[in-house]
């Protein structure tokens, strides 16, 4: 006597993520399930970034207020994405552009303030990251993630993996001396690529 197959299939109302983006100049939070589905979005456009204790209990704020008005129970979140503009170590969770000032990574404020685990990359690297999964459904291996917003970004995917660097700086072809109006970057730097190709250019020019 044969025995009939025993199928299983995962709950998807278990599980679900949090993805952040700390943009210069907006926030914007999302919750899926574990299938990907939306089920959850707000973005905060009155916001500037900065290097400050107030400004990052802020987005801590923010975080915890969207997940309570998601109305997703806390305990079904498996993790934290979190994306943000400028130099990251995404090996590490340290944002050497923000909130550096902290004893600990940015990464692990996260994890203490949704009590789950965390990862934390530079935005443009984590935009490519997406774009790598979705380039898998259609086949492809080999791509390239450029960023223009308020800034200028690169991502890099080769043989289905990104490329990152040994600290997680590859891609940052903003901050090239390339630019001929030695206007000063946010990197410290004078003739950065990024201050005169990006929204900050423009906005300059």
């Amino acid at each position: 006597m044969v025995e009939k197959p025993v199928l299983y299939s995962l709950n998807k109302d278990k599980v679900y993520t949090v993805g952040l983006r700390v943009d210069l100049s907006k926030l914007q939070l999302v919750i899926s399930r574990i299938d990907f589905l939306l089920v959850y979005e707000v973005f905060e456009d009155n916001f500037i970034v900065e290097n400050t204790a107030p400004c990052l209990e802020h987005i801590v704020k923010f975080v915890e207020t969207a997940i309570k008005n998601s109305g997703v129970d806390r305990s079904k979140i498996a993790g934290v994405g979190v994306g943000i503009t400028g130099r990251v170590n995404s090996k590490t969770g340290e944002s050497f552009s923000y909130f550096n000032f902290m004893e600990v990574s940015f990464e692990t404020i996260f994890e203490r303030c949704t009590e789950t685990g965390s990862t934390c990359g530079n935005d443009t690297r984590t935009a490519g990251i997406a774009e790598l999964v979705h380039d898998k459904e259609k086949g492809k291996r080999n791509s390239l993630f450029v960023n223009v917003s308020q800034g200028l970004g690169l991502s890099m995917m080769f043989n289905g993996k990104i490329i990152s660097g040994e600290s997680g700086f590859a891609g940052e072809f903003g901050h090239m001396q390339f630019g001929k109006k030695n206007r000063l970057c946010v990197c410290g730097k004078r003739g950065c690529l990024g201050t005169e190709v990006s929204g900050y250019g423009l906005y300059k020019d």
